[in-house]
């Protein structure tokens, strides 16, 4: 299987560079540009390896792989999931979960968060709950437990091992959705982390990682207009924001075999960006529906002319304290149709 993944930062544009790439005819696409997180996610894949396969403890993988099927069976991605594959999401997810556990029994443990319930850390419900569970003893079953006790798991395994069963359910689960062709490359919004694009990426035959970032003024200002939309990046506060972006940068672990792309350079020089995107992705010609789902045109007015909208305070800040990740915005050129751009670069 063949990924084509855009990821950023948080309004950072990697829609853009989605929207680009699937104007071309030869590259498979979830409808819209749904975010597919379910490798990077919290508690998803990547977090299930590391509690596998790194000696964690018998503890932490049972409390690991009871966060990972909460995580797949529970909440918006797993509603989006099951209301296009129905009950074969869920009969995909335990499938993958009898290949994961290798051994299950009833038990418990002090030491796993999983076990600790309001009624444990209260001193009053644990003297009743000891009675209880010393009469069910002496009346009903030696053996009893009270409250009862639940399934506990057990796995440890190579990363080789877990990387061989993981891929087999990625692709399973992926081919899945109507309309996926194996022979087409596969464009998927956010799979991978942007912080470090490799991650994820051994569960696919080969991969293709486009990591979009953003002049910090205009990402700021994009998301703080629409704070609740963005909620889970700091852009209600501009100080905290610079933290945030500084630290991304400063801690993002580039690969040669990513490519990195400005989001402000998509729109402002669209045609050598744009071409680089298309060399990257070992296309050999132009998109057949170029302009068709991005318009530099109309994503302009997200760039440079937002600024002069909002606070110069917080735009003066942020020029202060991250002037190394600036974008110089030259004199935007309108396109008014892909014919003329063909023409002034000499495309048949």
């Amino acid at each position: 299987m063949k990924i084509i993944s855009t990821s950023g930062y948080g309004a950072s544009g990697s829609s853009a560079v989605y929207d680009f790439v699937r104007q071309f005819n030869e590259v498979n696409c979830f409808s819209g540009s749904e975010e597919f997180q379910f490798i990077r996610m919290p508690d998803g894949i990547m977090d299930l390896k590391h509690f596998l396969t790194d000696g964690s403890g018998m503890i932490a993988c049972n409390n690991a792989i009871i966060r990972f099927e909460k995580a797949m069976k529970k909440g918006f991605f797993a509603e989006n999931c099951r209301g296009v594959l129905g009950k074969k999401y869920d009969d995909i997810i335990d499938n993958y979960l009898s290949k994961i556990i290798q051994v299950k029994w009833k038990g418990k443990s002090i030491f796993d968060p999983s076990d600790i319930t309001i009624r444990k850390e209260n001193v009053f419900f644990r003297k009743i709950d000891n009675k209880i569970e010393s009469a069910l003893r002496k009346t009903v079953n030696k053996e009893a437990h009270f409250p009862a006790i639940k399934e506990r798991y057990f796995s440890m395994m190579s990363e080789n091992e877990f990387n061989k069963i993981t891929k087999e359910f990625v692709e399973e689960f992926i081919y899945a959705f109507p309309g996926i062709k194996s022979e087409k490359p596969l464009l998927i919004d956010q799979i991978f982390p942007a912080t470090d694009s490799q991650k994820g990426t051994e569960f696919f035959d080969e991969t293709k990682v486009i990591i979009v970032n953003r002049d910090p003024r205009c990402m700021y200002v994009g998301a703080h207009r629409s704070i609740t939309e963005n909620a889970f990046m700091p852009c209600d506060n501009v100080e905290n924001f610079v933290k945030y972006y500084r630290a991304l940068c400063e801690n993002e672990v580039r690969s040669d075999k990513a490519l990195y792309v400005n989001y402000d350079e998509l729109i402002f020089d669209y045609y050598n960006t744009t071409q680089k995107i298309i060399d990257y992705l070992g296309f050999d010609k132009r998109p057949e529906n170029e302009f068709k789902h991005f318009n530099p045109n109309v994503s302009v007015t997200y760039t440079l002319p937002m600024l002069t909208c909002y606070d110069k305070k917080d735009v003066e800040y942020i020029e202060k304290e991250l002037g190394d990740y600036l974008y110089d915005f030259p004199e935007y050129k309108k396109i008014e149709k892909a014919d003329e751009l063909y023409e002034e670069h000499g495309i048949q």
